[in-house]
């Protein structure tokens, strides 16, 4: 009777957990939909997720009158519809077009109340299709599908119905193996898949041939780049991660520190400036292997620089530099230029040599293998990276307009950007440490507009 009693409890305990299993997969989350969804679709190259509440927590919307009439509204909507705490997830598998725009973006929403949501759709002139468990969503470049828990929607000249409903078919199909590398707290994070880049760039971009192809895919396969976003203390601030192949990490050109006379730039009172250190064999072999006509095409407009790469043969880099470069600009105009020369060093010293005087770089000369106008002193502090950027806003005397796409710089203090051989970061500072970034620059747009308007 005891061993029947024990037989019974157990066999009530598996039933239980079976139960509370099979609840458990019938209400499947967004980023488990989001998951799935680019598991199955091989032509993904490019996903993420954006937290909204992040966004507008730094916009701080409140505080600015004119964005606050328009968004508030909108938020509130928006907000019954889908919980704006959690991430709105994004994949792009599909070109971009000649404005820069995706031709096609999958978005996946966590649904609060599917009611509301479809409701807003159809105010903005959308056509809502009732069903049993789901609404169609169709319209102009558009198509979705809406139910109790997510929300699948496509963004493209190419939207219907039919290709949601493959989303949403693909998004219902189990994982296997699939870890999310997005990690939590951030605002934006992005995730670049290296493989299906590439065969998007083979289809419609490069020129090479099919070994070739294939030996870069096959480098490229299980390559990831991400990327972490969060907003702090009036910065924007990116940790961008290398989860690269053992046979792609191998390849890899940077060099481990970059050497003193990068830094040599960053001490003085630049506007810009930006740092290189490479292993210049390891890039020629690189650029050889993979990417033969890569710079031919991106300097095919310059006839000048068409002639100069001629010259250098096939080991560009390591024929014009041993792999140190460094450039900076003051005041927009004058640059300070560092560069090692590499095999060639002779011939360009030669052919270089009698227009040094009509250089708008001044003061430039050669000293020794280094093509130079700054010599570096007492330099100590070395730079981590293989490559470097900066930007100082205080040193910069440029007059924008409002219409000038680097307007937003008048509110940057600074932009800095590193890159290594494991991944690197991007800092992005206001010029106010208690306001957030996007408020900072939203002020200043706000401001700039209400000007011009008194001034008409």
């Amino acid at each position: 009777m005891y061993f029947s009693t024990r037989i019974f409890i157990c066999v009530l305990f598996v039933f239980i957990l079976s139960i509370a299993c099979s609840d458990k997969e019938k209400t499947k989350t967004t980023e488990d939909s989001f998951l799935s969804f680019i598991e199955h679709t091989p032509s993904t190259f490019l996903s993420g997720k954006i937290t909204l509440d992040n966004l507008l927590n730094d916009l701080e919307y409140q505080d600015i009158p004119k964005l606050n009439t328009l968004l508030k509204s909108e938020v509130s909507t928006l907000s019954k519809g889908f919980d704006i705490k959690q991430s709105i997830y994004f994949t792009i598998d599909s070109l971009f077009q000649a404005n820069g725009t995706p031709s096609g973006v999958y978005l996946f929403l966590p649904v609060k109340q599917k009611d509301s949501l479809c409701d807003k759709f159809s105010s903005l002139g959308y056509l809502v299709e009732p069903g049993t468990t789901s609404n169609f969503i169709t319209g102009n470049n558009l198509s979705g599908r809406i139910d109790a828990h997510t929300a699948i929607i496509h963004l493209s000249k190419f939207a219907s119905k039919e290709t949601i409903n493959k989303a949403y078919t693909h998004s219902l199909k189990p994982r296997k193996n699939l870890i999310s590398t997005n990690k939590n707290n951030t605002a934006i994070s992005i995730r670049l898949h290296m493989e299906n880049m590439q065969r998007m760039l083979d289809a419609h971009y490069l020129d090479r041939l099919g070994s070739q192809r294939e030996e870069l895919l096959s480098l490229y396969k299980n390559s990831y780049i991400t990327g972490d976003f969060t907003f702090k203390n009036g910065s924007l601030n990116g940790d961008i991660d290398f989860d690269f192949s053992v046979a792609l990490k191998k390849r890899l050109f940077f060099n481990d520190n970059a050497p003193a006379a990068l830094n040599s730039i960053s001490q003085s009172d630049f506007v810009s400036g930006m740092g290189l250190s490479i292993n210049p064999y390891k890039t020629d072999a690189f650029l050889t292997d993979f990417y033969p006509n890569l710079l031919s095409r991106l300097t095919e407009e310059n006839l000048m620089m068409q002639l100069a790469l001629m010259s250098l043969g096939n080991k560009p880099f390591s024929n014009i530099t041993k792999g140190e470069l460094a450039l900076a600009y003051h005041h927009q105009t004058i640059p300070t230029c560092f560069i090692q020369l590499g095999e060639k060093a002779d011939l360009i010293k030669k052919t270089i040599s009698p227009y040094l005087n009509q250089s708008p770089i001044p003061n430039i000369t050669f000293n020794g293998d280094l093509l130079t106008n700054t010599i570096p002193k007492n330099v100590t502090n070395t730079l981590q990276a293989g490559f470097y950027y900066t930007y100082q806003s205080k040193n910069d005397k440029t007059i924008r307009s409002i219409e000038n796409p680097l307007k937003f710089l008048d509110a940057i203090e600074s932009i800095t950007f590193l890159l290594h051989n494991q991944g690197g970061n991007i800092t992005i500072k206001g010029k106010k440490t208690n306001d957030g970034l996007l408020h900072q620059i939203s002020m200043m747009y706000v401001k700039n507009i209400e000007e011009l308007v008194s001034v008409l």
